[in-house]
């Protein structure tokens, strides 16, 4: 009765191995026996020898997918050793304040998006926006696609669809419509927490324009109503 004996290999990789295919196999006869070499993914193979020896130990036998399928696991199970050894590498580094610090950090976010997503979206549209009107228009949006535009400003587009939004119709586009573009299912609940969040990320900009303008007096009653609803939330 034949019997098939799986054995692997290591050395160099075979001569078999072709650039299209990263499995083959080929039979070739040593002498009486009829050897089936595999060739496998790096520096390793294994052929399938025929025998007609019965009495050939069943531990010798293994199934050519499930060799590779085992093969596969203990590479993942490595991989997933050696980035547990570096974290702890770098956590030992690292005074038990430091890493409290960096791993108690919440992240903020709504229903369907995260305050920097939302503050990332801002920043798009207030490249559009110099003025900080809080609105998009036309014009404003072909003058700024005639420049060189970011990858992130691409995105961001990409998402919104501001292009066919402008398109379809020419009314300037509001700060509350471009978010929600982005993030259509987003409930009037998120809607709100956005726009709170962009008023927080505004108000960096309305401190600088208060200086130049020397306090004007909206400016002013703007940044303290920023201030006064940022301590109540």
């Amino acid at each position: 009765m034949r019997k098939m004996i799986f054995r692997q290999c290591q050395g160099p990789a075979s001569p078999l191995r072709s650039a299209a295919t990263k499995r083959f196999s080929k039979e070739l006869l040593l002498g009486t026996e009829r050897v089936t070499l595999v060739a496998m993914r790096g520096r390793r193979w294994w052929f399938v020898q025929e025998q007609d020896d019965a009495t050939v130990d069943h531990g010798q036998f293994c199934d050519g997918k499930a060799a590779e399928k085992d093969e596969k696991l203990a590479s993942k199970a490595s991989n997933a050793k050696s980035l547990e050894a570096r974290s702890m590498a770098i956590d030992a580094k690292c005074s038990p304040e430091v890493r409290r610090a960096f791993r108690a950090l919440p992240v903020e976010r709504c229903g369907c998006a995260t305050i920097q997503a939302v503050w990332s979206a801002c920043d798009t549209f207030w490249e559009f926006d110099t003025a900080h009107s809080g609105a998009i228009t036309r014009e404003g949006y072909i003058n700024l696609m005639r420049e060189c535009a970011t990858v992130n400003t691409l995105r961001m587009l990409r998402r919104a669809r501001l292009e066919f939004r402008f398109r379809r119709s020419a009314a300037p586009v509001l700060l509350e419509d471009f978010l929600l573009m982005i993030w259509p299912k987003a409930t009037s609940e998120d809607r709100a927490r956005m726009m709170r969040w962009a008023e927080l990320r505004e108000a960096p900009w309305t401190c600088k324009a208060w200086r130049k303008l020397k306090g004007i007096r909206t400016s002013k009653h703007q940044i303290l109503g920023y201030m006064d609803t940022h301590t109540h939330t």
